[in-house]
C-alpha cells in the first residue's frame, strides 16, 4: 500500500502542475499584453463568430474566434482587419461593441485585443441593476410626460462597452403645464441611443415641473397623449394680443406636433415661416395651436397677420383667439 502511495502522489502532483500550467498559458493567450509600441485604440466589432472546443458556434466568450473589425487609434486613420484567435473572456464580443486593442501605428493590421481590460460581466449586471433602481426611484413624485429630443451626443463609456454616457436636451410636454427645457447627463445603452432622433423622437419621460432637469427616460412604454395648460405672463397668446408688433409671417412648411394638444384640446403644429415684415425677412419656427376651422388657412405658402413680442421667437398667429 505505501509503495502504490509513494507512487501515485507523484503522478497526482504532475498533474496539478500541468493544469495550472495549462491554465497560466491559456491566460496568457487569452488576456495578451499591449503591443510593445503599440499605440491604445478601439476595435469595432463588424461581424463575430466563436467556436468551442466541439467546433460548434457558441454565444459564450470560450473559444476560437474569428471577427471583423475596424481598427481606430489616434494618429491611425480607420482600417479594417480581421481577428483570429483564442479567447476567454467573461464579455462575449458582440456586433457593434468597441473593443480595446493595442495597434502597432506602423502596420494596423498587427493588433491585439486587450481582453484583460474589458469589464467582468457580473459587475456589468450589479451596475444595471442599479441604474433600474435608481430609474425607479427616480420615477416618484414625478408624472408620466412626452418629451421631444432636441439635441443628443454621446460617448463611449469606459466601464461598458454596451452603453454610452450623454447629454441630452429635451423639451418635455406635462399635462396642465406649459412646455418645459430639460437637460442632463444619462447613462444610456447603444440600442436605446439609436432610438432618440434630434427633432424626430418623442420619448416617455417622468418629469416633475418643479426641476424639469431630473427628468427620467422611460423606455417601457409609448409616450403619452398630453393636454398643456394655459399659458400666463410676458409673451404668453393673451400678452401679445394686447402687446405685441404686427407683423406678417409666410408658411414654409407645417408639421402636427403629435399627441400634444393646448388646454382646449386643439392640436399644436411646428410652423417653418418667413418673417417677412422684418427688414431684411428672415426664417424662424413657431409652435401654433391652430383651432379646427381655421385650420385651412394655415397651409405652405400662405402669408398671415403675428403679433411678435419681446424677442422674433415669440410669435402668435393674431386670428386665432388666446
Amino acid at each position: 500500500m505505501l509503495a502504490v502511495l509513494l507512487t501515485t502522489i507523484p503522478v497526482l502532483i504532475i498533474i496539478g502542475l500541468s493544469v495550472l500550467v495549462a491554465r497560466w498559458l491559456s491566460g496568457r493567450r487569452a488576456n495578451p499584453a499591449p503591443l510593445k509600441n503599440g499605440v491604445v485604440g478601439t476595435a469595432e466589432v463588424v461581424s463575430v463568430g466563436v467556436r468551442n472546443s466541439n467546433g460548434n458556434y457558441s454565444t459564450g466568450g470560450t473559444g476560437f474566434c474569428r471577427m471583423d473589425v475596424v481598427l481606430t487609434a489616434p494618429g491611425i486613420l480607420a482600417t479594417a482587419a480581421k481577428y483570429a484567435a483564442e479567447i476567454n473572456t467573461s464579455t462575449p464580443p458582440r456586433v457593434g461593441m468597441k473593443l480595446p486593442a493595442s495597434i502597432d501605428p506602423t502596420n494596423p493590421q498587427k493588433f491585439v485585443i486587450l481582453w484583460g481590460q474589458l469589464p467582468d460581466r457580473r459587475v456589468v449586471a450589479q451596475a444595471q441593476a442599479e441604474r433600474l433602481a435608481a430609474d425607479l426611484r427616480g420615477r416618484e413624485g414625478k408624472t408620466l410626460a412626452r418629451g421631444l429630443v432636441l439635441e443628443i451626443t454621446g460617448s463611449p463609456d469606459p466601464a461598458d462597452a454596451d452603453r454610452q454616457t450623454c447629454s441630452i436636451r429635451l423639451q418635455i410636454f406635462m399635462d396642465g403645464q406649459t412646455p418645459m427645457i430639460a437637460e442632463g447627463v444619462r447613462s444610456l445603452s447603444n440600442q436605446q441611443v439609436s432610438l432618440l432622433h434630434p427633432g424626430r423622437t418623442f420619448t416617455a419621460v417622468w418629469a416633475d415641473a418643479r426641476s424639469p432637469n431630473s427628468f427620467v427616460l422611460d423606455f417601457s412604454q409609448n409616450a403619452p397623449e398630453v393636454r398643456l395648460g394655459r399659458e400666463t405672463g410676458t409673451n404668453s397668446r393673451e400678452w401679445l394680443k394686447s402687446n405685441g408688433t404686427d407683423g406678417t409671417v409666410r408658411v414654409l412648411s407645417k408639421g402636427n406636433l403629435a399627441l400634444v394638444r393646448n388646454y382646449r384640446g386643439d392640436h399644436i403644429y411646428v410652423l417653418n415661416v418667413t418673417v417677412t415684415s422684418a427688414d431684411p425677412p428672415f426664417e424662424t419656427q413657431m409652435a401654433e395651436a391652430i383651432p379646427q376651422d381655421v385650420e385651412w388657412r394655415v397651409q405652405p405658402g400662405a402669408e398671415l397677420p403675428v403679433k411678435i413680442g419681446t424677442s422674433p421667437s415669440n410669435m402668435a398667429l393674431s386670428f386665432i383667439e388666446p
